[in-house]
């Protein structure tokens, strides 16, 4: 598959997000990498990229990985990961989550996803842990 067969449009119609899943095409997890500033100019910003839109496509939250994101980042001495907006949640069968806006911050949410997400899918699929 194609890189650009997973890579969502610039900007979805008003009312609706460009980070649903294709329910044609089942993914176990989903990224959206945002810009995370919490300035004004954040309205201008793509809106497949932003909290709010992925809180739209959210059948249930699951806010303590995007937690778990910020307290990773600060635990390595980055302050301002605690700014990130991100959410973490589950929209059909699939994970969602928001990552920073940072390379740094991608890393490093990278780095500790890798530790939570064959459970979560694990627990999405309905496999008894």
């Amino acid at each position: 598959m194609a890189p650009s067969d997973r890579v969502p449009p610039d900007a979805a119609p008003p009312g609706r997000s460009s980070t649903a899943p294709d329910a044609t095409r089942p993914v176990d997890v989903l990224t959206v990498v945002a810009v995370e500033q919490v300035t004004p100019s954040v309205r201008r910003v793509l809106l497949s990229g932003t909290p709010e839109a992925t809180a739209a496509v959210l059948d249930r939250q699951l806010p303590g990985v995007a937690e778990a994101i910020r307290a990773h980042g600060v635990a390595k001495g980055v302050p301002t990961a605690a700014l990130s907006r991100g959410l973490a949640g589950v929209a059909g069968g699939t994970l969602v989550v928001n990552l920073p806006g940072s390379r740094g911050g991608v890393a490093d949410a990278i780095e500790l996803l890798a530790g939570i997400v064959p459970h979560a899918v694990s627990q999405i699929r309905g496999v008894d842990h």
